[in-house]
């Protein structure tokens, strides 16, 4: 009874890591989603003092861009570029 068991438990752990292994995909799949599209937030410490700053970069490339800091804040506007 003990070796069917093993016999059973052996087969069991070759089809899972065989169905492992066979979805398993590329990861370099043509088409992929490497857009920067979408909003970006981020805190930046300069001695003393923090900027938060947050960004939206639209699927056009339009981009909008608003920070704040100590006695400082800023809004600006364009064409994200690489």
């Amino acid at each position: 009874m003990k070796k069917y068991l093993l016999n059973w438990m052996a087969i069991l752990v070759v089809a899972v890591v065989s169905v492992g292994f066979a979805s398993c995909g590329d990861d370099d799949e043509e088409g992929s989603n490497t857009s920067i599209v979408g909003t970006w937030a981020w805190i930046e410490r300069r001695g003393d003092h923090t900027l938060f700053r947050i960004m939206t970069i639209k699927s056009g490339g339009t981009y909008t861009a608003v920070g704040q800091g100590r006695d400082v804040s800023w809004e600006e506007s364009g064409l994200w570029k690489v």
